[in-house]
């Protein structure tokens, strides 16, 4: 199933629905960001008619949680209450902080949502698989992001419990890089994880100025899937 994430099209509502409209795919990954302040009563409301597989969910809850556990919480929650309202799968985490060190134990309080919440493998301080096998030991599921499973070079985590494919590409450090433009394999990637959500994440607007474009690349995406 491909799915397409709003990521990178605009921290304005109007704008993410215009392009939505417009996009060559009939299934969402809506994200919610921390940027925009949002009313999420009043989006949930406006996406009623959109059909949404899976909402990423704001990016700072866990930083949030690891130094204030109790908001953490009540923006998780939050962002949970959304999901359900427009009939989504699961969340999707970024369940540490990139560039902090920080005690893993902490991060048990997760616990509890572990049925909703799918975890992503962003970058940490910490080894990719050391923490990957702290959440799959309570039970979650994973989000794999492309770019990052590239920028940490640990193939090993293709073996846990994935859910969500994040499709974005990678070359000389840069987890932005065009897609097809990078060294992602997608053929050989997608045949090894089979039957998934497949996410297209990849619109930054330095190189997509109108969806039209976009839809070019979800063709190809689509043609590499179709083969697998």
């Amino acid at each position: 199933m491909l799915v397409c994430s709003t990521a990178g099209i605009s921290y304005d509502l109007n704008i993410i629905l215009k392009w939505m409209d417009k996009l060559d795919v009939e299934f969402f990954e809506f994200m919610i960001n921390p940027e925009s302040e949002w009313n999420l009563n009043r989006v949930a409301q406006k996406l009623k008619d959109y059909d949404i597989k899976s909402v990423h969910g704001n990016r700072d809850i866990t930083k949030l949680i690891l130094n204030d556990q109790k908001e953490g919480i009540k923006i998780l929650e939050e962002n949970l209450e959304f999901m359900h309202k427009i009939d989504a799968n699961f969340l999707v985490l970024h369940a540490w902080d990139p560039r902090r060190a920080f005690n893993i134990e902490d991060l048990l309080v997760l616990e509890d949502y572990r049925d909703s919440v799918v975890i992503e493998n962003i970058p940490s301080i910490y080894p990719i698989k050391d923490l990957f096998d702290f959440f799959a030991g309570l039970k979650f599921k994973f989000t794999l992001d492309l770019a990052w499973l590239y920028f940490s070079n640990d193939f090993r985590i293709l073996n846990y419990d994935i859910v969500n494919v994040h499709i974005r590409d990678f070359a000389d450090g840069n987890p932005r890089t065009k897609i097809f433009k990078g060294n992602v394999n997608f053929g050989e990637i997608f045949e090894k994880l089979g039957e998934k959500q497949y996410t297209f994440e990849a619109i930054y607007r330095k190189y997509y100025e109108i969806p039209e474009e976009v839809n070019i690349d979800l063709k190809r995406i689509k043609k590499i899937l179709n083969k697998k």
